[in-house]
């Protein structure tokens, strides 16, 4: 019964976040991290905000529900040390601090198995987020240069990992493995919504 999902990455300047969210009954909205470690079955295990070179953060799944759930990483704040030192300061101006470089991993594990059954990889940049004439995509977090020339802020990036239906378990699990464009109305962080679109769009006749 138990999944446990385990986000580590490389980087020693950046501070990223797993997260979990699904809608259970009356559409009340369960959103599960370390900014709230429980609800409904579902727990935040250990948090890591001193950098992906010091340790991994974990979710675990310990009923799974009637519903489907969509993992999502995101970037937090600033390691702990990051700003009270010039050289690290310095470090966050270099690929150091970008997501797309930051060797991140998500890794499910199923009971008490020691390796993992599914692993994503943090996608690289490219056409995930730019034109072919390398203009930011619409709606993906941006940031004005000293040149005045628009580009994708990294410090905002959320990248949407893969989703599970609950009623079925990691067998059903499919990769989303892109970044969330950002919508004009826009809840605070991406929301279940996601998978229910991807199973109904790709997956309806699917037998899992």
């Amino acid at each position: 019964v138990y999944k446990r999902q385990v986000l580590e990455w490389k980087s020693s300047v950046l501070n990223l976040d797993l997260f979990v969210t699904f809608n259970v009954q009356n559409a009340k909205s369960c959103e599960v991290s370390h900014f709230n470690p429980y609800c409904v079955g579902t727990q935040f295990e250990n948090q890591n905000n001193v950098g992906g070179q010091n340790g991994s953060e974990s979710i675990l799944i310990n009923e799974l529900g009637q519903y489907n759930y969509l993992f999502f990483v995101a970037p937090g704040t600033a390691p702990k040390g990051v700003k009270n030192n010039n050289t690290r300061v310095a470090e966050l101006n270099n690929n150091d601090n970008k997501v797309t470089n930051s060797f991140a991993q998500v890794r499910v594990y199923t009971n008490s198995a020691d390796e993992a059954t599914y692993t994503f990889e943090v996608p690289g940049g490219g056409s995930l987020l730019y034109t072919k004439d390398y203009k930011p995509l619409e709606n993906i977090p941006t940031k004005k240069k000293a040149d005045g020339k628009t580009i994708v802020d990294e410090t905002k990036l959320i990248w949407l990992a893969f989703c599970m239906k609950g009623d079925i378990g990691p067998r059903s699990i499919v990769p989303l493995n892109r970044y969330w464009p950002v919508p004009a109305h826009k809840p605070e962080t991406p929301t279940a919504e996601i998978c229910d679109q991807e199973y109904a769009r790709k997956y309806t006749n699917t037998v899992w």
